[in-house]
């Protein structure tokens, strides 16, 4: 046992393998009746970037009379079998949308897709400050939906609301949360503060993204940490998506990577490995996320990194955000990650 101050000053740069696929220990539920800890039911997803106020005052103008007291069933856009393709009418529909007025050269163009008049969709059951004003621009799906584009940050954020929505649309057995894109790169920049500035681990717990992701009052139909068994954790490099997955019991972190060759995650993942390893796990003992659990805190020790080895491979060099996203619902369902076929993929958009 040593002292958090040395721990924290260790560089641990080397990843601790495991030799086979997690798959889950949870099924889909099939039964009814288990209890469930009540979420909020939003009629909107907040991303978690700033809000301008021209923007929120413009979106306020259209809400009129949608209200936040109006009862109304959770549905959204995931089935239960992760498997499962949209019907034909559905996806003809949506090619119909999608390819109107698009500019012959989209392909070219760095932001604008579509001839004016044919961008705005015009949504009008979503509440104001959704988003940056982005999301109900068809230039916005058109990186989702056209293969040959790399998902952004909204774009992965906005899969992993919609995954934790699964969870309570369906009754998932599994006690999963997420924490957005941003979360990690917050944690490591708190990390450096902490040996540069010596910023004690207690403030950045007081910060209130942080906090609040790890209390679980941050996200729309999050859980507690200390109520989760595991923690989807979506990982922007810089140039790469990788998805951490955060086992709260066995205070660890398994790592899947879409591109292993030649050792690039230990590359995409050098910078970020003392925060993961050393700063987080102190985050999560000063915010009582063991405090009721038997495995009891992490104190001075630090969480083991499992890179999951068999992992789905992609074939291209820009489809890692889907694939972040299709294997973490995948394991969220109990199920192998080796059902995410990288020839599916373009489907999955």
């Amino acid at each position: 046992m040593v002292n958090e101050g040395s721990v924290l000053r260790l560089y641990m740069n080397t990843l601790l393998c495991c030799d086979q696929v997690y798959t889950g220990d949870v099924t889909p539920l099939a039964v009814d009746g288990i209890s469930k800890r009540q979420s909020k039911r939003p009629n909107r997803f907040t991303f978690s970037g700033p809000r301008k106020d021209k923007r929120r005052k413009r979106d306020k103008e259209k809400e009129q009379d949608i209200g936040d007291d109006v009862p109304h069933a959770i549905v959204g856009p995931f089935s239960l079998d992760p498997s499962e393709m949209p019907s034909a009418a559905m996806l003809e529909k949506t090619a119909e949308l999608m390819h109107e007025g698009l500019l012959k050269n989209h392909q070219k163009s760095k932001d604008k897709k579509y001839k004016v008049g044919y961008d705005d969709l015009k949504i009008k059951r979503v509440k104001g400050g959704y988003g940056d004003g982005t999301i109900d621009r068809k230039s916005w799906y058109y990186a989702i939906y056209f293969p040959g584009n790399w998902l952004g940050d909204t774009h992965v954020e906005l899969g992993m609301y919609f995954l934790r929505m699964k969870a309570e649309q369906y009754k998932l057995r599994q006690k999963f949360t997420t924490a957005d894109p941003m979360f990690m790169p917050l944690v490591k920049q708190h990390y450096e503060n902490h040996i540069s500035n010596q910023m004690p681990v207690s403030e950045s717990a007081l910060n209130k993204n942080i906090m609040c992701t790890i209390l679980g009052t941050r996200l729309d139909y999050a859980l507690p940490w200390a109520e989760a068994e595991h923690v989807y954790m979506p990982l922007n490099t810089g140039n790469h998506w990788i998805l951490l997955v955060l086992d709260i019991g066995k205070k660890c972190i398994r790592v899947y990577d879409s591109i292993v060759r030649r050792e690039q995650t230990n590359i995409h993942l050098h910078h970020y490995l003392p925060s993961m390893q050393m700063y987080l796990p102190r985050l999560m003992d000063k915010l009582g996320v063991y405090n009721e659990r038997t495995e009891g805190p992490i104190r001075d020790d630090f969480l083991q990194i499992h890179m999951v080895k068999e992992c789905p491979q992609q074939n291209d060099s820009d489809s890692c955000g889907m694939f972040v996203l299709k294997m973490a619902e995948y394991l969220m369902m109990g199920k192998d990650v080796e059902y995410v076929r990288p020839e599916d993929i373009n489907a999955y958009r």
